[in-house]
């Protein structure tokens, strides 16, 4: 029994000490120590591990202007047809009102996410569906190339992304898949659990 205490003591405190980090590269799942997530207190730690560091740059992404709105919508929103995007749809999925649009949806997804897992009051169900679109959101490739972009156009810092620059992209969806592999695969029902 003390030696359990004692093994859930020093998880809570390496918890506790990576709370101050700026990247995700400092979690204790995913980050450089990889382990398992078993219960469902460690699983809250980790999503309010992760969620100030998405609040935290999502106020550094610049939100659009109304003449900026208003061209997005006509140029790729009103070009989203039944039979796909219109060439100046595929164009304006290029342009700075889209990265931006996009990376503050994402964003704004995310931390919606981990505030659910966090309010979900141990229920299994709904703890899965954000997990899983949670680490889908980290997976995604046109979002980590967006943050990439504002990061290279100089509208975001090194010090706010989730992650250092280098091998950003790889390193969002490593840490997505972990989640998947570490967490979701943990939670009780799930037919992967041990």
């Amino acid at each position: 029994m003390k030696l359990a205490y004692f093994f859930g003591f020093a998880f809570a405190l390496a918890f506790a000490s990576t709370a101050q980090s700026q990247t995700l590269m400092d979690s204790p799942i995913c980050g450089e120590k990889l382990g398992a997530i078993y219960t469902p207190g460690e699983r809250d730690r980790l999503a309010a591990f992760i969620k100030p560091i998405f609040e935290r740059f999502y106020e550094k992404i610049p939100t659009l202007s109304p003449s900026e709105q208003a061209w997005l919508k006509t140029e790729y929103q009103d070009g989203i047809t039944p039979k796909g995007l219109t060439p100046r749809a595929i164009e304006a999925v290029t342009s700075m009102e889209y990265l931006k649009w996009y990376a503050r949806t994402i964003t704004a997804e995310i931390v919606a996410e981990t505030d659910g897992i966090i309010k979900s009051d141990y229920n299994t169900g709904i703890e899965m569906r954000e997990w899983t679109y949670l680490s889908s959101d980290l997976q995604d490739d046109t979002y980590a190339a967006s943050l990439r972009r504002l990061f290279d156009a100089r509208i975001l810092k090194e010090e706010d992304l989730p992650f250092p620059s280098d091998r950003f992209g790889a390193r969002m969806l490593i840490f997505g898949q972990c989640l998947m592999g570490r967490v979701i695969v943990k939670i009780p029902g799930d037919r992967y659990a041990d």
